[in-house]
This record gives C-alpha cells, structure tokens and sequence, in this order.
C-alpha cells in the first residue's frame, strides 16, 4: 500500500490530500482513505513553490521507509526495556532520595566503590514492576531499565545490608521530604499490624516463632504500619514476631509524636484488635481521641438487642425499595473497662459512643463465607483422621460431639454434628458493624468515613504481600532484614505518592502496576524504540503526566521526555 497526493477540483480550485492505500480483510481489496488533507492548491503556492511535486516528494521518501521497515530485521539483542517506572522516578526524583543515600554513604564508613543510591533506587522500582529474589531482580531485572545503575550482585548485598543498619534514619528522611513538599494530614492516624514469614532455617533476634496470619509454622516478624489522614505511609516499625502489637502500637505513636512535634490532639484509629482498656487509657492520658471497632459476637445481649431492635436506624433503600445500609448510636455512660494501675488492674467506668451500622453486601460476604466455611468442616468432621478443631477456623464453634455406645454416653464412639441453633444466633448478626468512639458531638457518618479509611492500610498490606510481593523473606541477616523492609515501605509510600496524589485516586495502585508492568519498549536502532502495550490506565497516566504514551514508535529524545519532571 502507497501514498500518493490526489487532486480534486473544487469550485474552480483544486484541492490536495494525501491518500493511502489499505487493504480491507472483508472485500479483499485496496480501499483508499484520506491519510492527510493538504488544503488548496493556491493556498499552498503561497508556502512551497511547487506544492505539488513537493507533496509528491514526500509521498515517495515515506513510502521508501516503509518498505525498509518491513525488509527491517529483529535485532538479535531482544530484551525488551522497562518504561514504566517513569511515574515514580518522577516521584523519586521529586523527593530527592538519592541526595539522601548518597549523603549517608559519604558520611559513613561504606565508601564510594559504588553509588549506594544506584542500588537503592533500582531495587525500589524492581519492587514495585518485578517483584522477586534480589538474585532473580539483578540476573533479570535491573538491566531491562531504561536507566543504568552500576553495582555488582556482591555490591548489591552488601548495600542492602548497609541501607539496614540506619533504615529508620533513612526513611525519617524520606519522610521529611514529603512533609515540606505535601502537607500531612496528621489529624487522623490509622494503625495496623501483619506478619511476615522467613524461608529461614532458625529463628533469629527479630525473626521469631509467633502466631502468623497465615498458619505458617516458619519464623515471622511483625510489622507495625501507620498511615496518615490522606493514607499515605507514615511510619512504620518492625518487631521480633512474639511480640503483641498493642505494645508497638504505643511505641510507634509516641515515636511519632516527638519526631513530628504533634502537640494537638490526634484522633487514634484501629481495628478491634488494638480495642482494650489500656488502649483506651493510653488515648486520654495522652489526651488523644480514639476510634475502634468492637466485636458484636460474644457482646452482652443488652447490646446485642439494641443492635437488632429495628428502632432509631437511619435507613436507606436502592431503587427496588430494598434495604442496603442503616445506621444508628447512642453514648454508653457506664462503659467498663479494665485498666493497670501500678501494676495491679482495676476497672473503670467511662463514656463513649457507640455506632452500628448496618450493610447488604457486608451480610451477603459474611453469610457466604460461612457457608464455603461449613461445608468444607462437614465434610471433614465425618472424618475422624482429618478433623482437628484449630485446622477450621471459627466454623469449629458450631461442632458438637457426642460419645456414646448403645444410648449411653462413654467415650468409645463419637458422633461429630453442626450446631445449627448456634449458626442461626449468628446469621441474626451478619452485616452489622460496630464502633467506638470517645467523640461524642461527632456525626456518625464522620466516625464511619473515618474508621473505613483504615481500610487503606489492609490495602496496603495486600500491595505489600501480593502486588510488592514482600513475603516471603529469605534474609537471615537482622540489617539485611531491615534493609528489605526499607526498600519494601519505600516502594509502598511511592506506589501511594502517585496514586493519591499524583493521580488524585483515579487509577488503584493495583491497577496501577499491572498496566505499567507491560509498558516496554524493543530498541531497534540507535534513535528508534518499538512500543507494544497501551490501554485506558496508561490514557490516564498520559493526561496527568502532559505525555504521549500511545505512539508505536518513540526516539531518545521522546523516551527521556517520558521522564521529566512535570
């Protein structure tokens, strides 16, 4: 198929326009399209002195470099480059990371063999695109990024382990960064916690036996995450995994309250886990507020029946007239709750308010996540050699068992059943939420919009464990330990950086990486780069970021405007 200039008269002129010749698959013919319109002839002759030849010209010089490109041969060298790092090298350009490492390196022992800021920032981006084994991130990885970063595979370890031994250091100034070009919002702080499991032979220091999240029988470290008001990384502090995390919970808010100069009162947010009295008393000694979820199951039943009594829920119905949310609170004056008072404990009476609410689709996840739970337990209590209680979860609950021979009970024979009363006892509660605050003039949806948003952190810690790929860790080293997890939360608060802020929240982190993962370029020639992928993410990234993501082909000079600073 060819270009070629064709003229049209039109009102005693001749209009030009440049056709092309495609190739239509269903009449198996040669259509012609307008490819560029030129405009009039006379209007042209006041530019070129002979349009017409001019514009054949150049008809004949493009069609030249199409045939070169379909005789063109794939280069033997085919490893495709990485590009789609650029929205955070932006963003780590923006907070000047390297200035930091660099500056710690020059000021310490570890001297200048390499750029310990080379290794850093590759393996942040190798985090996020190519989430792997540091040895499978420098064999495969680090030399498919449009960058180059110099360091050798022993120089890598070595750096990580270094990036350890001040990784609080490291990332208070990471943090420093983002507070004098963002504004935080320190208003409200969120705080959870998870577990990591080592492919480790034996526990160490800080990689201990626990309780995992996972049912893991492997050596685990604990992993404390506080998020800001906007739901950006904050800080974070990692503990030996026998440690309880209401301790790091206190440890981490006091931390951060000196090394931010927090006077005012900051509102304390986190999930029933972290709901006890001493967490409670910490917040008002501390003259801080807090809001916790409280568990409804195993609550009294005078609260159990406030929750069920159909009176005082704000209701909302979908089109079909069908409930889907409610909402309703009342101030509990004579809450109890147990304190320690040098050393002895002690109860006490306080005030706070109490929020339920109700949701459809958080009754339909509950209802049907039992059900899979129950069949899979009545499917293996029938099975002596198979049915333990602490292998089912909280379906083990509704298991009864019965010994007995000939209708009398002894302990030769027994009958494994469900308890149904029990199951309808809780399916009477499916979809109901609880929370507890000490803001007691505070509207309850303010309370609810808050507490979901500590949603982000288990967000955060799904990016973390599948998306960041965090787990397992194979680092025996403690500073190569700490060094992991500064690489991993930096990841994290840059992934959160473009997404929240950058993006505004128009693309999920998710999303995100997973387009950004297929955005790869084939260089062809010394000035040519093949582009392959393109989809609505990328069309996003292209108008937030003011740059062409959607052409096939780009040069040097195209592909490192990709990367400025916008």
């Amino acid at each position: 198929m060819a270009l070629f200039v064709k003229q049209t008269p039109q009102y005693n002129r001749v209009y030009l326009q440049i056709i092309d010749g495609v190739y239509d698959k269903k009449t198996k013919k040669v259509k012609h399209i307008v490819y560029k319109k030129l405009g009039y002839l006379d209007e042209l002759e006041k530019t070129y002195n002979d349009p017409i030849n001019h514009f054949k010209d150049w008809c004949k010089k493009e069609n030249k470099n199409r045939r070169e490109k379909l005789t063109e041969e794939i280069p033997k060298e085919t490893k495709l480059i990485n590009l789609g790092y650029f929205p955070f090298y932006e963003m780590y350009k923006r907070l000047n990371i390297n200035t930091i490492i660099n500056n710690y390196q020059r000021l310490s022992e570890h001297k200048e063999r390499y750029k310990l800021g080379d290794v850093f920032e590759s393996l942040v981006y190798a985090r996020i695109l190519y989430p792997s084994s540091k040895k499978d991130t420098y064999d495969n990885f680090k030399d498919t990024l449009y960058h180059k970063f110099n360091y050798s595979s022993a120089q890598m370890y070595e750096g990580i382990e270094h990036l350890g031994k001040r990784d609080n250091y490291l990332f208070d100034g990471i943090n420093y960064m983002i507070s004098s070009k963002y504004r935080r919002n320190l208003n409200n702080v969120y705080f959870d916690a998870t577990n990591f499991y080592f492919e480790i032979d034996k526990p160490n220091e800080i990689a201990k036996m626990g309780v995992s999240k996972e049912n893991r029988k492997s050596p685990i470290i604990g992993l404390g995450l506080l998020l800001d008001g906007n739901s950006i990384p904050l800080d974070y502090k990692i503990y030996p995994g026998n440690e309880s995390e209401r301790t790091t919970y206190h440890e981490i808010l006091d931390e951060l309250k000196k090394k931010n100069d927090i006077k005012g009162k900051i509102i304390r947010i986190a999930d029933k886990g972290l709901n006890s009295g001493e967490s409670i008393k910490d917040a008002i000694l501390a003259k801080d507020g807090y809001i916790f979820s409280e568990s409804i199951k195993g609550a009294k039943q005078e609260l159990i029946d406030f929750i069920l009594k159909d009176e005082g829920y704000k209701e909302t119905f979908d089109e079909e007239k069908n409930l889907v949310y409610k909402v309703k609170s009342r101030i509990d004056y004579e809450k109890e709750i147990s304190i320690t008072v040098n050393g002895k404990k002690k109860k006490v009476n306080i005030k706070q308010k109490q929020i339920v609410f109700y949701s459809r689709d958080y009754a339909l996840k509950t209802k049907l996540e039992r059900n899979k739970a129950l069949t899979k337990t009545l499917n293996n209590i029938s099975k002596e050699s198979t049915y333990k209680r602490d292998l089912y979860g909280f379906t083990s609950k509704y298991v009864e068992e019965t010994y007995f021979k000939e209708g009398i009970e002894i302990d030769i024979d027994k009958v494994k059943s469900l308890n149904l009363d029990k199951i309808h006892k809780d399916e009477l509660l499916d979809g109901y939420y609880l929370i507890v605050t000490s803001e007691l003039n505070a509207k309850d949806e303010d309370i609810i919009e808050a507490y979901h948003s500590l949603w982000d952190i288990e967000e955060s810690f799904r990016i973390m464990k599948t998306t960041l790929k965090t787990r397992p860790v194979y680092h025996s080293l403690i500073d190569s330990i700490k060094g992991h997890f500064l690489i991993c939360m930096t990841a994290l608060l840059i992934v959160r950086l473009v997404e929240k802020i950058r993006l505004k929240s128009k693309v999920s982190a998710s999303k995100l990486i997973s387009s950004l993962k297929k955005y790869q370029a084939l260089k062809v020639s010394d000035n040519k780069y093949q582009l392959y992928y393109y989809d609505e993410t990328l069309n996003i990234l292209a108008q937030f970021f003011g740059v062409k993501l959607n052409q096939h082909y780009k040069n040097e000079k195209e592909i490192k405007e990709i990367f400025k600073d916008k």
